[in-house]
């Protein structure tokens, strides 16, 4: 989904750095098997490959970063993502690399690890440990393996959210249950058969959903029992796109409000 850059709406969903390279690692409750071959695969953009906007990594470029997080951990890389950047003057190139090693911990339905956050501007090459790591959580038809792909859009890695649950303290991570429950119940079309002033299929919501990934949610600022469900990329501020499905907490689950779209 491409966008450009300004105003209407504009979502934060900022990944929080540590300086350095520290992290401490959780022990696994079953082992994914690194990809193969053992060159890590790159997501570029917003489908994966490169394009006008995320041009190619060179082999000097790759090595680079590869060589940088070598220096940080022994541990094996799964897949290094390069995002878009747009320039004062209009010209795109590389933007933020941010590079996922083998999960740490994985379930059936959830994988959760350690990333890197490398930067190539200006040809000078830095790296961040990524302070809360990354979360995959499959699609409601679908288990986990233990073997390691390039994901597709739709199920990039993301930053865990915090819980929305009022007694629970403030900051304290999303559980397993609660964020799988949560986006099981958006990904699913008959959660939107209701909806009002509806102009596409219960189907055609979820399949134009399901073309990105789950960026985060927060509680609504208008209605406040109400959750607000972002999908789509945000590259950086006033760059970025896609879905948004507000929902409501009921004594069974949840119900749909409203499916729109976002941009900044």
């Amino acid at each position: 989904m491409r966008t450009s850059p300004p105003r209407l709406f504009i979502v934060a969903v900022i990944l929080l750095i540590d300086a350095g390279c520290y992290h401490s690692p959780s022990p696994s409750t079953t082992k994914a098997s690194p990809p193969s071959p053992q060159q890590p695969p790159v997501f570029y953009d917003e489908e994966g490959v490169p394009s006008k906007y995320t041009p190619a990594l060179s082999e000097l470029e790759f090595t680079q970063i590869v060589a940088k997080v070598a220096t940080c951990t022994k541990d094996p890389i799964w897949f290094i993502r390069v995002k878009p950047y747009l320039d004062l003057d209009g010209t795109f190139g590389h933007g933020t690399v941010i590079v996922y090693l083998v999960p740490e911990r994985q379930m059936s339905r959830i994988r959760e690890g350690h990333a890197y956050i490398v930067s190539t501007y200006d040809k000078a090459i830095s790296i961040a440990s990524s302070r809360d790591g990354y979360v995959q959580v499959s699609r409601p038809d679908q288990v986990l393996t233990t073997e390691l792909t390039l994901p597709s859009p739709s199920d990039l890695p993301f930053t865990r959210p915090d819980s929305i649950d009022p007694n629970a303290a403030k900051g304290s991570p999303m559980p397993d249950e609660e964020l799988i429950r949560i986006l099981d119940f958006v990904r699913r079309p008959s959660t939107y058969g209701r909806l009002p002033d509806q102009t596409m299929s219960p189907e055609q919501m979820v399949e134009e959903l399901l073309k990105m990934p789950f960026l985060g949610l927060r509680k609504s600022a208008r209605w406040r029992d109400n959750i607000v469900v972002y999908f789509g990329f945000q590259h950086a501020p006033r760059f970025g796109g896609g879905v948004l499905v507000m929902i409501k907490p009921t004594p069974t689950g949840y119900e749909a409000v409203t499916w729109g779209r976002w941009r900044s």
